[in-house]
């Protein structure tokens, strides 16, 4: 491939021009589409990034100019203002003032929404397979082996089990094991005492195996939550919703602990 430039002719590519024009359009496909996707990647960057951005690079990333990004940034705004965020705009770029635990709770959110649009579920002589695709700004949030460790642990769960999950409860589930641990530790919420069924003593017995340690009772009793959630069929995405947000706080027993 190269790139010509001639007096009178103009500047062209000679050489594999196809490839080059394939490469470009998945590219062009795989950048945001909409006002709603800019606004998610950008949501994106804001949480899972460690330091500052600027509207520049926002703008270089998206492929569109500065005043659409400031335009995007008024809907960032009253988003992150949901679960008590500001946005800061220094000269150093954007950044977001508020707690560990909120920060966390959006993030719960974001991930909700794009795997809601990523999860394919299939039939495979006789189960039912679950294909999760993570988009690529959010993949920076989990280690590949703990991903893969903690979707085949469910998977074992539901075919040791009698439990039948929707996809929203088995994402809910899967985003509560993968979610990391705060900073600054555990909140110190607990979850409300119910009797632990015999499905949550079957999923910490498959958990401890796999990643090889013991999980606390507190961090059994969100488990507990969700299985005598789902056993029940109490389905409602509120419902179900609560039960994540009210987890976001907990340790992580898991993401220390990466199996092959």
């Amino acid at each position: 491939m190269k790139l010509v430039r001639k007096p009178n002719d103009g500047i062209y590519f000679t050489g594999d021009v196809a490839t080059l024009a394939n490469h470009l359009k998945k590219k062009a496909n795989d950048r945001p589409q909409s006002k709603e996707e800019r606004c998610h990647c950008i949501l994106a960057k804001l949480l899972l990034g460690s330091a500052s951005i600027t509207i520049q690079q926002l703008s270089n990333t998206l492929y569109v100019s500065r005043s659409t990004v400031e335009n995007d940034l008024k809907k960032v705004k009253q988003k992150l203002a949901q679960f008590g965020l500001q946005l800061a705009i220094t000269h150093t770029g954007l950044s977001l003032i508020g707690s560990e635990h909120q920060k966390r709770q959006a993030t719960v959110e974001l991930i909700s929404q794009y795997w809601g649009k990523r999860t394919e579920a299939k039939e495979l002589n006789g189960q039912l397979v679950r294909h999760v695709q993570l988009p690529d700004n959010l993949n920076q949030l989990f280690e590949p082996a703990l991903i893969k460790n903690i979707l085949t642990a469910l998977t074992e769960l539901i075919e040791k089990s009698t439990l039948s999950f929707t996809d929203y409860e088995f994402q809910s589930l899967a985003i509560h094991l993968m979610m990391p641990a705060p900073t600054g530790g555990s909140n110190g919420a607990q979850p409300v005492v119910t009797p632990f069924i015999a499905e949550t003593q079957l999923l910490v017995q498959i958990l401890e195996r796999r990643f090889e340690l013991t999980i606390p009772d507190f961090e059994q009793g969100y488990l507990n939550r969700h299985l005598v959630t789902v056993q029940s069929k109490d389905t409602s995405v509120q419902t179900i919703q609560t039960e994540l947000r009210q987890s976001v706080g907990r340790h992580n027993y898991y993401g220390n602990s990466l199996l092959n």
